[in-house]
């Protein structure tokens, strides 16, 4: 199943010359991908029924040109191949003309809300979505591993937590600027 929306690109979307950023367009992703899990049911709006929350793992964004500030752009999504524990998904964004400005691919897992653990992606939890594995953006792409000895601290900083920094998985969410 492939679900789409459109998004309007305002000021806070954009970057130098005016243009959407990458940081914009992963938000415009994850508010589609969000749209349809509450289509299937397994979105923020059914987390209390559910006890499922989606986290995101890993992104390969692919920008083809940038519109700007005022424009409209169309998400598209399907979700791709899983495992029992990682679910796949694809993205296509348009622009005004229908042109594709964007293409991109994500890893989510399932986490189960009560017990903070992941949730096992078998029947009612991965059906819903109607996976497409054959249509694929980036065929032969593998998320590489990063191994913890890898991983280097840039630099510390101490923080107080507000209360609008909480997401509705209650995390630390939207700190600051990303760099993307």
């Amino acid at each position: 199943m492939q679900v789409e929306h459109d998004f309007f690109i305002g000021f806070q979307d954009i970057g130098i010359n005016n243009e959407i950023t990458n940081k914009a367009l992963l938000e415009a992703l994850g508010n589609i991908t969000n749209i349809h899990g509450n289509i299937v049911g397994h979105g923020t709006d059914n987390i209390d029924k559910t006890n499922i929350s989606w986290i995101v793992l890993n992104w390969k964004l692919e920008v083809y040109s940038r519109p700007k500030a005022g424009k409209m752009i169309l998400a598209k999504t399907w979700g791709q191949e899983h495992s029992k524990l990682q679910a796949n998904r694809d993205y296509e964004v348009k622009d005004e003309n229908g042109i594709i400005i964007a293409k991109a691919t994500s890893r989510w897992c399932a986490m189960n809300t009560q017990t903070r653990k992941a949730e096992i992606l078998i029947g009612d939890v991965i059906d819903r979505f109607e996976c497409e594995d054959e249509n694929k953006n980036f065929q032969d792409f593998k998320y590489e591993k990063v191994k913890e000895k890898e991983l280097k601290i840039l630099s510390k900083i101490k923080m107080r937590i507000n209360k609008s920094m909480i997401d509705t998985n209650k995390h630390v969410h939207k700190i600051g600027r990303a760099h993307v």
